[in-house]
């Protein structure tokens, strides 16, 4: 009995582990963490106007989601040889380059169900979508490699994860809301620009080993420092002052947006507290 009551346990820590294993490359609840704004706006764009379509918002979910993931594995592809210096992968380079081209068609195959079942065809967001897959490759991959393009790199990392895949959603449709559709586009821009920050800050020792050449790399963590600052003002200020101007729907998507953006707090005071130790 003892036996197999420890063969069970010893069972049930393998499948931990493996499930574990595979969470980390495809970073699970860090990119939930990323897509839950885009959601969540993409669900109020939907109420706003009207939208009766619940396959279109779980298509979207699942599109944001492979398209973040299919990023996040390419750069863990391109990266390998960089990441072996400071860490031991949990997977071989053919086996992520797999699962970087699985999550490539799935993302494929989630964007045509969305705009099947919100019974549209828009060209223009076609064409969004082809620039949001450019960006999301190039950004790792080379010979353009936008990761490595200082400032450049941050603003195309800032919109490629949630303005343009965000518009490419909201394109599907004919019914525009300019006003709210501008406010929400510029939020997420402002909040990526502070997220990819932050990831570089506490990512700069480790980017330090691997000569890996981001943005704060090449500024350093002192011009960090005030750049961060600045935007995390900004993000908060937009969000309240912004909504004054246009109006009750753009007021009530601040305060959603507000609310969810509560818990990213914590690790916005963990890339201070980084800069605060080290510039």
């Amino acid at each position: 009995m003892k036996e197999l009551k420890m063969n069970k346990i010893n069972n049930f820590e393998k499948i931990v582990k493996f499930v574990r294993k595979y969470l980390n490359l495809f970073r699970f609840w860090e990119i939930l963490n990323k897509v839950q704004v885009v959601i969540i706006s993409i669900i109020l764009y939907g109420i706003f106007i009207e939208l009766k379509a619940p396959e279109f918002y779980l298509y979207s979910l699942l599109f944001m989601y492979t398209f973040i993931t299919y990023g996040y594995i390419l750069n863990t592809y391109t990266d390998f040889e960089q990441d072996i210096i400071k860490k031991k992968h949990l997977f071989s380079k053919n086996k992520i380059g797999l699962f970087t081209i699985v999550f490539l068609v799935l993302n494929i195959i989630f964007y045509f169900l969305a705009r099947n079942y919100a019974g549209s065809f828009s060209n223009y967001s076609f064409v969004l979508y082809i620039i949001s897959m450019f960006f999301i490759t190039f950004y790792s991959l080379r010979p353009l490699r936008f990761k490595e393009r200082g400032f450049i790199g941050v603003v195309i990392g800032s919109i490629m994860q949630r303005a343009l895949p965000f518009l490419t959603l909201i394109f599907i449709y004919d019914i525009i809301i300019w006003s709210w559709l501008l406010f929400v586009t510029f939020i997420l821009f402002v909040h990526g620009l502070l997220a990819l920050t932050a990831h570089q800050i506490l990512d700069y020792k480790n980017d330090i080993i691997s000569k890996t050449k981001t943005f704060v790399v090449k500024i350093g963590l002192k011009k960090t420092r005030k750049l961060f600052i600045c935007l995390t003002v900004l993000l908060y200020i937009s969000l309240f002052l912004i909504p004054l101007i246009f109006g009750l729907k753009v007021f009530v998507s601040s305060l959603i947006i507000f609310l969810i953006l509560i818990p990213e707090i914590e690790w916005t005071m963990l890339a201070y507290k980084e800069l605060k130790n080290n510039a």
